[in-house]
């Protein structure tokens, strides 16, 4: 098994932010115009389709059930993202039924010229599916030929939606850059058919265009317009027998702490609040999605996040936890407690502490692709599935198999 340090961890940097200024955003004339269409919030009754776009005037969505005669019109909403020539175009559709195909088109008006894209399907989400299947890819780094080596080893079968689990992007810089990586993965994630979530990392968190970048999605707390300490990144999202919870851990160790500490008690005040609700309690299954990971066995975690929500997420009954930012791809074993060193390079002087994860931690690779992994899976209301697939050779790196936790089910009674 092959194992990655990041004691070089300067130089890498070194290279990635060499690599962002190589890869500056082109032309606009050679940037395609829409950038999509791309699907965010998913749910049984509804979708919305985004898009984004410089030129284009006004714009709808023609929606038809697979099956049925009728069609509905739907008007695009424009958002302009400040100080750029940009302009997402959002469009929320609703009243959809469950587990049904759907199929859209998106018509726009563009320099007096009428256009159209091509036609579109995607799934409404079922509550009564017997399974689902998700891909999660994490700490891409804007580095495009490592996407394409795991998406050979990622199939349109083997996920119904995916999520970009932070450090897909590399200190936003400007729109245009930022809007460039957002089509790669468009393109390659099938984001047009298939729902494509994101969770916000630490390198997400800098860089000029950083406090803008929430515009390109379309998340049920997210207020891009706020100060970027106040834009809630954290959902929910209900999927089949899962119930998926995403927290947003912000900068790494301290940095921005007068920024993100206050965030983080928000995100546990709202956590707290929606565990009241039990807007969780009939899932099968309940798996936490972050950046950086709660739990590490080294100093890659976030010690504010877990110090602030542990108490709180010791209600959620969590089952699993996945999560990137360590670029060393790894399982966590639940319950077995972990001695983190600081190092003087990065961290304060904390001297050793200690942590044990109360569920297991699965952490993806890096941004090299012999480092990248993804991480898919498979769920039904009985059992959980978690594959890690290397980018070089495709090989099955690490696995998590679970039952139904009968133990849980007498906890909660």
């Amino acid at each position: 098994m092959r194992k990655n340090s990041r004691i070089g961890l300067f130089a890498v940097g070194i290279v990635l932010c060499l690599g962002a200024v190589i890869l500056a955003a082109p032309p606009e004339s050679e940037l395609p115009e829409p950038v999509g269409p791309y699907l965010q919030s998913p749910s049984v009754k509804g979708m919305t389709v985004c898009f984004a776009a410089r030129s284009i005037s006004a714009a709808q969505v023609e929606l038809k059930e697979i099956g049925a005669t009728d069609k509905r019109v739907y008007t695009a909403t424009p958002t302009p993202i400040p100080d750029t020539s940009w302009t997402v175009w959002k469009t929320k559709l609703d009243h959809l039924k469950p587990g049904s195909e759907y199929e859209y088109l998106v018509h726009y008006r563009q320099k007096d010229a009428a256009h159209s894209t091509k036609t579109y399907h995607f799934l409404t989400f079922d509550p009564k599916a017997q399974t689902i299947k998700a891909a999660f890819f994490n700490d891409i780094h804007e580095k495009f030929p490592t996407l394409e080596a795991i998406m050979k080893h990622c199939k349109p079968e083997d996920y119904d939606f995916s999520v970009l689990m932070g450090d897909c992007w590399q200190n936003p810089q400007n729109a245009d850059r930022a809007i460039e990586v957002l089509n790669h993965y468009i393109q390659w994630l099938d984001a047009g058919e298939k729902p494509m979530l994101f969770v916000r990392g630490n390198h997400e968190c800098r860089g000029p265009f950083a406090d803008r970048l929430g515009y390109l999605f379309d998340l049920p707390n997210l207020s891009p317009a706020a100060p970027v300490g106040e834009q809630q990144y954290s959902f929910t999202l209900h999927a089949g027998p899962v119930w998926f919870l995403a927290m947003d851990c912000g900068e790494d160790f301290e940095k921005m702490f007068d920024v993100m500490q206050p965030y983080r008690k928000r995100q546990a005040e709202w956590l707290e609040t929606l565990l009241k609700k039990n807007d969780h309690k009939n899932a099968p299954w309940r798996v936490m999605l972050s950046h950086l990971p709660l739990y590490n066995d080294n100093i890659w975690n976030s010690e504010p996040s877990r110090r602030m929500w542990e108490p709180i997420l010791s209600h959620a009954n969590i089952d699993l936890a996945l999560s990137g930012h360590d670029h060393t791809y790894k399982v966590l074993e639940q319950g077995k407690t972990l001695k983190v060193t600081h190092d003087p390079k990065y961290t304060e002087n904390r001297g050793e502490w200690e942590m044990t994860p109360p569920y297991p931690q699965m952490i993806g690779g890096g941004p090299d692709s012999n480092l990248a992994t993804v991480m898919l899976l498979k769920a039904d209301a009985n059992t959980l599935q978690i594959r890690m697939i290397e980018a070089e050779g495709g090989t099955v790196c690490k696995e998590i198999n679970s039952t139904k936790n009968a133990l849980r089910s007498e906890l909660e009674q």
